[in-house]
């Protein structure tokens, strides 16, 4: 009896343990399990934190890369907006003003374009309007003139040395003449006088070579139009248009018909 009641406890122990054995292996895969949750949040946790990473990175790249095409889509509108600009200023308007004179684009032949102007005369008891033309566009002439063009009742043109040019120094120097001509004043032609032997009553005009185109004024009544390299147009219609626009003082408010 007493071997079967201590084998019975023996037996009860044995199945105790196995209970608690089996409880302790039951918590240790929880915990095992748990573990591995946490650790999967903590890699998905990570992974999403790289991802952000990525994504704001892939952003800041985007956004730079975007930042950039609308500087460059910028900077080529700008460049295509000026090239418009000076096209129609320079060359796209048949018409422009240029120091007070309205001046239009005349395509006399396939290599010759003219620059017509008109010109209101209200002096010396004249009353007219004309029409003129240059050959060089005005706005490119070298406008360098720092003096004032004064109007007398002569007008001396004094030529120092051969500005035949292929037939510009005649038309040059015909442009002058008709313009000064149409205002009533007398045009003469005289290479042997200078500024000291001019009248009160006279201009003196002098075309010689330079260093480069430019106008000058060397006294009140003398003026200078030094030529380079055959430019006697460009220094001669620079003359022309300062004359018209100290024309256009005098008749200011006249209107052109």
């Amino acid at each position: 009896m007493a071997k079967k009641e201590k084998t019975k406890k023996v037996l009860k122990k044995e199945k105790g343990k196995k209970k608690l054995n089996k409880k302790i292996n039951i918590e240790e895969e929880k915990k095992a399990e748990e573990t591995k949750i946490q650790e999967r949040v903590l890699e998905l946790k990570r992974e999403n934190l790289e991802e952000d990473k990525s994504n704001k990175l892939n952003e800041i790249k985007e956004s730079s890369a975007s930042k950039n095409l609308l500087i460059i889509l910028g900077f080529m509108l700008f460049c295509v907006l000026l090239f418009l600009g000076t096209y129609l200023l320079l060359g796209g308007s048949k018409s422009f003003t240029y120091k007070g004179i309205l001046f239009s684009k005349y395509q006399y032949s396939k290599t010759l374009m003219l620059y017509s102007f008109p010109v209101v005369i209200n002096l010396n008891n004249v009353h007219a309007n004309y029409t003129f033309f240059l050959r060089k566009d005005p706005r490119k002439l070298k406008d360098n003139f720092n003096g004032t063009i004064n109007l007398k009742k002569e007008l001396t043109i004094r030529v120092d040395g051969d500005f035949n040019c292929k037939g510009d120094g005649i038309v040059a120097v015909s442009n002058i003449q008709q313009l000064y001509q149409r205002m009533n004043i007398q045009v003469y032609g005289d290479n042997n006088i200078s500024c000291n032997d001019t009248s009160k009553n006279e201009v003196l005009l002098t075309i010689k070579q330079g260093d480069k185109t430019r106008l000058v004024q060397d006294k009140d009544n003398c003026y200078t139009i030094y030529v380079k390299d055959c430019e006697i147009l460009e220094g001669t219609e620079e003359f022309i248009v300062e004359t018209v626009a100290k024309l256009n003082e005098i008749n200011k408010g006249l209107k052109v018909r």
